[in-house]
């Protein structure tokens, strides 16, 4: 018995869970761990100066993404896009 499958047992929780990423993590990397849409240099060439702001604007990308909330990288560059015209969320570079 594995760890996970013990400690399900243990707290009376389902273990279908652990199937589901057994299959996903036999699956190629590419598939459940595709490279990031939103990257540092999208954020710089939008104006924006890296920060505590930019780290959590690339974890919020990156967790879209894997969550399915964007069907390709353009929606993703639309959402950043969106999101960057709310200035007092980041500090621009003309801000200083």
């Amino acid at each position: 018995m594995h760890l996970a499958q013990a400690l399900c047992r243990l707290h009376l929780w389902s273990d279908s869970g652990i199937q589901t990423f057994k299959e996903r993590l036999a699956q190629p990397t590419h598939l459940w761990n595709p490279e990031p849409w939103i990257k540092g240099s999208d954020l710089i060439r939008a104006g924006l100066k890296p920060g505590p702001a930019f780290g959590k604007l690339l974890s919020q990308a990156r967790a879209m993404q894997l969550d399915g909330q964007w069907a390709s990288e353009d929606m993703a560059l639309e959402w950043l896009a969106s999101v960057i015209q709310e200035p007092e969320r980041f500090q621009r570079p003309e801000q200083e």
